[in-house]
């Protein structure tokens, strides 16, 4: 895990999980625990608790288009480009 070797962490994997439910689930049981991006995040049960990365970690995201793509799908593409260009300068 990049983030952790750049932290100085070492981590004592036993097993591995992909899919999100499977991850909260074995968090649930305390049998590890998770880093996982807080887009896309479910709604967690009260015994599961979350805690931000220190230091912040930041993951680049790509958006991609057909070159035959419909008018509405490249305003989409030009209005995430917009938001994108304005989020490097807050």
């Amino acid at each position: 895990m990049p983030v952790a070797r750049r932290a100085g962490v070492t981590f004592d994997v036993a097993f591995e999980a992909r899919g999100m439910s499977a991850v909260l689930e074995i968090v649930r049981a305390g049998l590890g625990v998770s880093i996982l991006p807080v887009a896309g995040l479910p709604e967690l049960p009260e015994d599961i608790v979350v805690r931000p990365l220190i230091p912040r970690t930041v993951r680049s995201l790509g958006v991609a288009i057909s070159a035959s793509a419909s008018t509405p799908a490249r305003a989409f593409l030009d209005q995430i480009a917009s938001a994108n260009a304005e989020s490097h300068y807050r």
